[in-house]
């Protein structure tokens, strides 16, 4: 069973693909292409390579919030949320165990996905330490190097339908 962690990162690595493929230049008429770059030679990779379809938007999710530490509430309405000791942060955490830019929340096709920013303390979900992101469904129970946030959403969708969205 594949972890979320590597579905996004699968579905990271298939964007990436399909905006290489995108940025190729097209060849103008009379000029020729290197050796072994050709129509024939790309054929078996591009009828296997399936372009994701379009995102709908990185609209950030309704009625999302953080609990900071059980007491706390911050709503997040941002596309981008920026969690850290750093003053200029979105959300400012004042505890030495966190990172001055710890992690990064981001709306990504209407989820919030959380990224460690390199802190030195860790970002995990779950109690799972995650190596780059990871999409947060509410009731998700976030650590940043120990300082607990709990993601909460008044409307959620279902984990089912998230899932299908994110990987197709």
């Amino acid at each position: 069973m594949m972890s979320r962690i590597q579905k996004s990162l699968a579905e990271i690595e298939s964007h990436l693909q399909a905006l290489v493929e995108r940025s190729k230049p097209q060849l103008s008429e009379g000029s020729e292409e290197p050796e072994g770059t050709g129509a024939a030679a790309n054929l078996a990779d591009t009828a296997a390579l399936e372009l994701p379809p379009e995102p709908p938007g990185d609209a950030p999710p309704k009625d999302a919030f953080l609990i900071v530490d059980g007491i706390e509430t911050f709503p997040l309405s941002g596309t981008v949320v920026n969690l850290g000791r750093k003053p200029d942060n979105d959300l400012v955490l004042d505890d030495v165990r966190v990172s001055r830019t710890h992690a990064q929340l981001r709306a990504v096709r209407g989820r919030y996905v959380v990224f460690d920013l390199g802190s030195t303390g860790g970002t995990f979900v779950n109690s799972q330490r995650i190596a780059q992101s990871a999409t947060l469904f509410p009731g998700d129970v976030i650590s940043l190097a120990g300082v607990t946030l709990i993601f909460g959403q008044d409307s959620p969708t279902s984990r089912e339908t998230t899932r299908e969205i994110i990987t197709q």
